[in-house]
């Protein structure tokens, strides 16, 4: 259970201290436990809680202490909520002589205390990590490049439960002091080759873990193609070509560049976009689903820097 404790202290002064919530990261039930004293005795305390779940806000709920308190602490417990509940909560506690406190300060009401809420509310949000989602990756497999050679890793990744990502990248065994979600490997031409270097990326929203591993296997020029600096701007034919309904477009850069590339249909009304970042130089891969779309002919474009291509394709369902 996620607990948190709140004081209230002289009732009959209403002297309220307070440690609030803020975010709350499961489902269990949260226990608020209230540490109320009194120059008297307390003659009856509570909780009152509402949800706001996508923009509807229930009514007021009461909790007591079902246990009863323990000296002057009171533990009162709130349901589990779903991802993305706001919960606003206040306590109530009256006296002998029938003071009735609240915390935050505002309310009144008695039989029960605090039927009157009072103008503020404590609250919290209910948000539930999830695992973030890796998008794409480059190169989306093991590659080889020549002693001299090197060649960029790139990430992308969202956390559907809106955290911050951090991302962490090893070499073999050591750890790299790499932010953010790329790294450009240089191979080392006086080690030993052909020898294989492992790289890894590590992905977190501060709950949850994803990434991805790479080989990079290190070889003689004479057996590696695929050098950075033999590439050039290009656009091959999709294949296969005509396709129903996915095909693979091929695509290489020189250099690091925003990339973009967008289908269009004859029209010249663009349909989709299957890429619009910024990329390391490579030679690379995309699938392009056209489940949805009609058949016909269709535009593929890149652009990239001042370069910029187009081919035709054609969907037959």
């Amino acid at each position: 259970m996620f607990e948190t404790m709140l004081q209230v202290m002289g009732l009959h002064k209403s002297e309220i201290v307070l440690l609030p919530i803020n975010e709350v990261y499961n489902e269990d039930p949260v226990t608020i436990t209230a540490n109320i004293n009194d120059d008297g005795t307390i003659a009856e305390a509570n909780l009152r809680y509402r949800t706001t779940i996508n923009g509807t806000t229930s009514g007021w709920n009461l909790v007591t202490d079902q246990n009863g308190p323990t000296a002057n602490l009171y533990e009162f417990i709130i349901p589990g909520e779903p991802d993305n509940t706001i919960v606003e909560y206040y306590i109530s506690a009256q006296d002998n002589d029938d003071n009735v406190s609240t915390l935050p300060q505002g309310g009144s009401g008695t039989n029960p205390p605090g039927s009157i809420p009072p103008p503020t509310f404590l609250d919290y949000e209910v948000k539930i990590p999830g695992t973030p989602i890796i998008l794409d990756i480059t190169p989306d497999g093991d590659t080889t490049i020549a002693p001299n050679g090197h060649v960029g890793f790139l990430v992308s990744a969202q956390d559907t439960s809106g955290f911050n990502l951090t991302y962490k990248w090893w070499k073999n065994s050591s750890q790299l002091s790499v932010v953010g979600n790329s790294y450009l490997y240089f191979s080392n031409p006086g080690l030993p080759y052909p020898r294989v270097d492992t790289i890894r990326v590590q992905i977190t929203n501060g709950f949850f873990y994803n990434g991805n591993t790479w080989l990079v296997s290190v070889e003689d020029a004479s057996g590696v193609n695929n050098e950075i600096s033999d590439l050039t701007y290009s656009l091959s034919q999709n294949y296969p070509n005509p396709f129903n309904p996915v095909t693979t477009i091929n695509f290489s850069i020189p250099e690091q560049e925003i990339v973009n590339i967008s289908i269009y249909n004859l029209l010249g009304e663009k349909v989709t976009e299957l890429v619009n970042k910024t990329m390391p130089a490579g030679e690379y891969k995309i699938n392009f689903n056209a489940e949805d779309l009609p058949s016909g002919i269709y535009l593929a474009k890149i652009s990239a820097g001042s370069y910029n291509q187009i081919i035709k394709m054609s969907l037959l369902k």
